[in-house]
């Protein structure tokens, strides 16, 4: 539904199946970075190793050595043969970027030294080679190992993370600074929690992208100090940027508290922002007692809100479970105005699974006094019901309905069940060989046509020879 959401998502993920995410995006940075620190040497960072490309240059050789070494993950023999490029041929066009490959291997090598001389490497070729083509992922690298050798006790790495961390906008890039932020929380919440605060005290506008990361973060370690925080952002001390509110809206979905109760319907009551009332929406559906039931239903309920809002409330409300849901639901689409909201109900009571659900669905194809839309949309989804919708139904509701739009509907309905159910097969058979109006012969035709049933071919070569 929103950005946030996704970013609990790639990083539930990301941390059970390894899988990929965009490292190009904030949430995708904030995911690799946190995978990444919690995930050993390796982390989720990796390297693809150009091919040689100078063959008459001395170190050509050694190179290729080299990264093969790399490729097939020997990495203390891949530093050895980068560290011997650099030696025995210093001005090899190849020793730019050896540092950064070198620097590489001994990451992944991943012992303290190698952590070690691996960021020694990194600042060499920083002032040797600043123009490298791997400058920037030397970088990257660089904030990686200080993790890791912080997470291992080394006092002056904590400290640089902590520094690019907090640093203001203009000193470094917000990539670099995203990631040093993961790493300090990958580490205790303890030593994390109080540099987290001191970024997200920084209300430029420039940092709210790097706020609004520090909060996802920060929700994944959701201890009894960091709610105050969340709490602050989110209404008592709200913070200047909507992407920050939404995270901190979004991360009270977490918290199960009276105050976060009160913070959230507080929001959904007062907020002009309806992505930000949206996640308090979300928030409130994760909850699942009768106190925040009751304000979803009131806010659906309420035809001075906003319709999409509306519409998200019953979403959430049709996905309650709660056993009055569907006569609620009815109540919702009897009395609303609006034609998205009646239609989202439509959708809500469809996914229950009180017994009553068919026919009601039925009740207002069949009924002629209801807007055309709402109809189709009842027998769309009952067409899609496969436990208690009745072929014979369908048929019967064919032959009696002039509405030809809804004919069309019953055809695709049929088709949908026709692979899977011999009877939807044979009406679909029988509107083919008897109906008059040609446009719905070629519909239920071209329905014919998708299926794999020999009979539905003897069907469309019997129509070819008449």
């Amino acid at each position: 539904m929103k950005r946030w959401m996704g970013w609990m998502c790639g990083l539930a993920l990301a941390a059970a199946s390894g899988g990929g995410v965009d490292g190009q995006t904030p949430e995708g940075r904030a995911v690799a970075a946190v995978a990444g620190s919690a995930g050993g040497a390796g982390g989720a960072l990796g390297v693809t190793i150009p091919r040689a490309w100078a063959p008459q240059d001395p170190a050509d050789s050694v190179y290729r050595q080299a990264r093969q070494a790399l490729n097939r993950g020997d990495f203390s023999g891949a530093a050895e043969l980068f560290a011997q490029l650099r030696s025995d041929h210093p001005t090899s066009e190849y020793v730019a970027d050896a540092y950064y490959y070198e620097a590489f291997a001994l990451y992944r090598a991943g012992s303290r030294s190698d952590l070690r001389m691996a960021r020694d490497l990194i600042t060499r070729q920083n002032e040797e080679f600043p123009d490298a083509a791997t400058r920037e992922d030397a970088d990257e690298l660089a904030v990686r190992i200080e993790g890791q050798l912080a997470r291992s006790g080394d006092a002056s790495a904590y400290q640089s993370l902590t520094d690019q961390a907090t640093q203001s906008c203009e000193e470094t890039e917000q990539g670099l600074k995203s990631m040093a932020l993961s790493a300090l929380m990958a580490m205790d919440s303890e030593r994390a929690v109080p540099i987290l605060r001191e970024v997200l005290q920084d209300r430029s506008e420039c940092s709210a992208e790097l706020r609004a990361e520090a909060v996802f973060i920060l929700s994944q370690k959701m201890t009894d100090d960091v709610v105050p925080l969340i709490l602050d952002l989110a209404v008592n001390d709200p913070d200047p940027s909507e992407d920050v509110r939404e995270a901190a809206v979004f991360a009270l979905s977490q918290v199960r508290s009276a105050e976060a109760d009160a913070a959230l319907e507080q929001i959904l009551t007062t907020s002009t922002e309806p992505d930000v009332q949206e996640q308090a929406l979300f928030a409130m559906a994760q909850r699942k007692s009768e106190r925040t039931l009751s304000i979803l239903r009131d806010y659906a309920s309420n035809p001075a809100i906003d319709p999409d809002l509306r519409e998200t409330a019953i979403f959430w409300i049709g996905q309650s479970g709660a056993e009055d849901t569907f006569d609620f639901l009815d109540q919702i689409y009897r009395s609303a105005q609006d034609d998205d909201v009646r239609e989202s109900a439509i959708f809500a009571i469809n996914q229950s699974s009180d017994p009553r659900v068919a026919d009601w669905l039925m009740a207002i194809i069949e009924d002629s006094s209801q807007d055309m839309d709402a109809r189709e949309n009842a027998l769309f989804w009952y067409g899609q019901r496969s436990d208690d919708a009745d072929v014979s139904r369908l048929l019967e509701l064919y032959r009696t309905i002039p509405e030809e739009e809804l004919k069309e509907s019953v055809l695709f309905g049929l088709s949908q069940r026709a692979n899977r159910d011999e009877d939807a097969l044979l009406a679909l058979i029988d509107i083919a060989r008897t109906e008059e109006n040609p446009e719905l012969v070629e519909n239920a035709l071209f329905w014919l046509g998708q299926s794999d049933d020999p009979r539905a071919a003897e069907v469309l070569l019997e129509i070819i020879r008449r």
